[in-house]
Parts: C-alpha cells; sequence; structure tokens
C-alpha cells in the first residue's frame, strides 16, 4: 500500500512548487487535492473478491480519472 501511494509525494511537492504561480480558485483546488488523495487511497484499500471485481474496479477508476481532470482543468482561474 505504501508502494502505491508514494508517487503521491513528489506529485504534492511539484503542485506546490507550482501554486505561487498560478492564480488558483482555492474550492477547486481543495475539491481537487480532495478527490485525487481520495482515489488513491480508495484503489489501494479495496481488494478483489470476486468475478465482478474487475469490471467494477475499471469503472471506479475510470469515474475518478474523469473526476479528476475535469476538477484540474477548473483550478486555475
Amino acid at each position: 500500500a505504501a508502494l502505491a501511494l508514494l508517487p503521491l509525494l513528489p506529485g504534492g511537492a511539484a503542485l506546490a512548487a507550482a501554486l505561487p504561480q498560478a492564480g488558483l480558485r482555492p474550492a477547486v483546488f481543495a475539491a481537487y487535492a480532495l478527490a485525487c488523495a481520495g482515489a488513491c487511497v480508495m484503489e489501494v484499500r479495496s481488494t478483489p473478491a470476486g468475478p465482478g471485481e474487475p469490471g467494477e474496479k475499471a469503472g471506479r477508476w475510470l469515474f475518478t480519472l474523469i473526476l479528476c481532470i475535469c476538477l484540474a482543468t477548473e483550478v486555475c482561474a
């Protein structure tokens, strides 16, 4: 689980370094950060349970991908 969450650290550091140069919408940025972190934690904590699990996992991943992309495009004013 720690190995799967490890990419959040350099990503967060790069994002923090880029924040002062960009005009941000704070509420949208908070929603984006929460959605990205929540999606990563949810994927790590989910366990394969049976034959229907791959389809559910793919649907969940696709939803979180679209959500994070939509929020990311709206972060900068």
